[in-house]
């Protein structure tokens, strides 16, 4: 994207954008500091995370799952507020 003169863009991962955002992210890591929260249930591999996002919180997680913010809403907001708190 530097090539074309763009410092910032946005790319829509459904479909055939997959394809695309996926080579987009190899040639242009994104440096904005990423958290991901893994629960029970969830397929996350960090090391394909760190390919593409700069993954600076990644904490694993005993209860809760895939609907964490219904099943283990003050665990989420927690972990969110202790994510944001770090960058400041």
């Amino acid at each position: 994207m530097d090539r074309l003169g763009y410092d910032r863009y946005g790319v829509q991962g459904g479909d055939f954008g997959s394809l695309i955002s996926a080579a987009v992210s190899r040639t242009a890591p994104d440096p904005t500091p990423t958290g991901i929260a893994v629960f029970p249930g969830d397929t996350t591999v960090r090391r394909y995370a760190e390919r593409v996002h700069n993954v600076v919180h990644w904490p694993e997680f005993e209860r809760g799952g895939h609907y964490a913010a219904l099943q283990a809403p003050g665990l989420l907001a927690a972990d969110i507020r202790t994510f944001f708190a770090a960058l400041t």
